[in-house]
């Protein structure tokens, strides 16, 4: 039932996405020892830089928006 769906207050929410982001924010936990909300700014930085990492390629032609999640024609 992993990639089931789950609703919570009205939402649906896919239970893959959230089990994986859990599970990294754990991994980085037991690699840094100095807390779980250490783990979840390193978490958010790692996402934040990726992120304008692919929508600078993305915007001078040398990958896609795709990558970031924005369907084709968008």
């Amino acid at each position: 039932m992993v990639s089931g769906v789950l609703g919570i207050g009205g939402y649906a929410v896919a239970l893959g996405p959230v089990l994986a982001v859990v599970a990294y924010i754990l991994a980085v936990d037991l690699l840094y020892e100095n807390g779980i909300g250490q783990a979840v700014a390193i978490s958010v930085g790692t996402w934040v830089t990726s992120f304008v990492i692919l929508y600078v390629a993305a915007y001078f032609g040398y990958s896609s928006f795709q990558a970031l999640g924005v369907p084709p024609g968008i």
